[in-house]
């Protein structure tokens, strides 16, 4: 299922530069976008391994993301 079509119009590209020092904040606002107006629940999955240098985004996000529940 691919959501970045449900969450998108159509012909809407998002592009960020790694190094920009507002990336944080431009990334995070398009994100919250996606997202309704009205509060519901959400589920995050964060998919990678702990055990791969190059893969640990998934579940650096997700202890993250317990520590702040």
């Amino acid at each position: 299922m691919n959501l970045k079509n449900r969450l998108t119009q159509k012909n809407e590209t998002i592009r960020m530069i790694h190094t920009d020092p507002n990336l944080m904040t431009s990334m995070s606002d398009s994100i919250m976008n996606w997202f309704p107006n009205i509060p519901k629940e959400y589920v995050i999955v964060c998919v990678g391994t702990d055990r791969s240098t190059g893969d640990a985004l998934g579940p650096l996000t997700g202890s993250y993301l317990m520590e702040k529940n």
